[in-house]
This record gives structure tokens, C-alpha cells and sequence, in this order.
């Protein structure tokens, strides 16, 4: 058996990388619904995405970014996208701040709490680099020093539950330890890339689920058919087993 776990429910599909439910977006316009804006209306949109990112956005100028847009013949959804834009923005420009006044610290806590952010709203890692590199340095003089702390022994738990689900492949237990990791803002680049790897095993892990379901087949039961692979598809070896990866 190459998967465990519920059969009976597939669960909540793995949304993101972070495994957090996935923010409520108004879907972006496609590509032939989109046109092309004047200046009077890049200016609206700029206006409002400045709104948006002050800290904290004042919510008068944010009233009348949108009346502007609305009075300049923005469609609806076209101010949505842009309000939203600006709200990550806000949020990736809150994650920097606070990267830099941990980095300035050089507190660990602050700095964990800061990559935590940072991976929140999927800051490139070479923003973290610095903070991360800290970390790592004041992780290993305490080790040398004082021994292991109450919290890097909680951490090294956690670390350990994700090996053990990662080899179990049971979808809760990736879901939850996976969980556990991003709570404990691991910060050390072997940890951080077991917890990448977590992340895709318990993709790989959905992905399967549905290929069964779509079939009535149940992935726990070897009896069950299993599902034929897609025309031209090949099969993918990720870590121990090999699963049909549908294109």
C-alpha cells in the first residue's frame, strides 16, 4: 500500500505551498477580457494600490480611490483585482519591515517571527537570506554553549514528525506536521528544505487521491482498479515510490 489514511474522505485539498487555506481573490480577468487602460486609469489604479499600502491604509482615501475608478469607468472587477494587489503588497512590504528591524535586532525570536511573515505572503528567499543566516548563527553558539533549549528540543520533535510522515505518505500526517513545522518557524536550510519537501509529497499524495476518486477506486485498497495512465503520460518517481503523474 503506497498511501494511508481516511479513504473514505479525500479531505481538504492541499491549497498552496504553506498549506493554508487559500485567501478568498477575485479571480484575475483573462486575457481577452482584459484591455488596455488610459492614463486617466493607470493613475486611478496606481492611486488606489498607494492607498492600500500605507500603514495602516486610511480608509477615506481608499473611498475615493475607488470613486475615482468608478467615475472613470472601471469595471468592478478590474478595481477588486487592483485593491487586492494592493493588499499583498501592503502585506509583502509588512513582511520586509520586519525582516529589517529583526535583522537590526538580532533576536531570535523576532527573527523567526519575521520568516514566519515572511513565508506568509511568499517573499522571494533572498529577502530572508540575511535573517535566516542569523538564525542559523545563533542557533548553533547556543547549542555549543548551553545545550539544546526547551524550544529547539520542540523543534527537532517537529522535525522529526515530518521525516516520519513524509516516509508514512498518510495524508493527515503530512497535513499535521506540516502544520506544526510552519508554527515552529523553522530557520535552518535543512530543516526549511525537508519542510519543501513535506509540502510536495503531500501534493503528490492529493494528486493520487483524485486520480482514484475520479475513477471510484479507493487508493488504500490494493484490490481496487487502479486508474489508467493519461494518454502520453509517464510515470514520475518522486521519493520512494512512482506515481502517474496526470499532465
Amino acid at each position: 500500500v503506497l498511501l494511508s489514511g481516511s479513504a473514505d474522505s479525500l479531505g481538504p485539498p492541499p491549497t498552496d505551498k504553506f498549506l493554508r487555506p487559500a485567501p478568498k481573490v477575485t479571480p484575475r480577468l483573462p486575457p481577452s477580457a482584459r484591455r488596455h487602460h488610459t492614463p486617466q486609469e493607470k493613475a486611478v489604479l496606481n492611486g488606489l494600490i498607494g492607498a492600500l499600502m500605507k500603514d495602516p491604509p486610511d480608509r477615506a482615501e481608499v473611498e475615493r480611490a475607488m470613486a475615482a475608478g468608478r467615475a472613470a469607468g472601471l469595471r468592478p472587477a478590474e478595481l477588486k483585482e487592483a485593491r487586492e494587489e494592493g493588499l499583498r503588497a501592503a502585506a509583502r512590504q509588512r513582511a520586509r519591515d520586519a525582516l529589517k528591524k529583526a535583522v537590526l535586532s538580532k533576536d531570535e525570536e523576532a527573527l523567526r517571527s519575521a520568516v514566519i511573515l515572511a513565508d506568509e505572503v511568499f517573499l522571494d528567499l533572498r529577502e530572508m537570506e540575511e535573517a535566516l543566516s542569523l538564525v542559523e548563527e545563533i542557533e548553533a553558539k547556543a547549542m555549543t554553549e548551553e545545550g539544546a533549549s526547551p524550544k529547539a528540543l520542540k523543534r527537532t520533535a517537529v522535525v522529526d514528525r515530518l521525516r516520519t510522515a513524509i516516509a508514512s505518505r498518510d495524508f493527515d500526517q503530512l497535513t499535521e506536521a506540516i502544520r506544526d513545522a510552519e508554527r515552529a518557524g523553522l530557520a535552518i536550510r535543512s530543516q526549511r528544505a525537508l519542510l519543501a519537501e513535506a509540502r510536495m509529497t503531500l501534493k503528490i499524495v492529493w494528486a493520487r487521491r483524485q486520480a482514484f476518486a475520479r475513477h471510484g477506486a479507493n487508493p488504500d485498497d490494493e484490490s481496487s482498479p487502479r486508474p489508467a495512465p493519461p494518454p502520453g503520460g509517464v510515470a514520475r518517481k518522486s521519493l520512494a515510490c512512482k506515481v502517474n503523474a496526470p499532465r
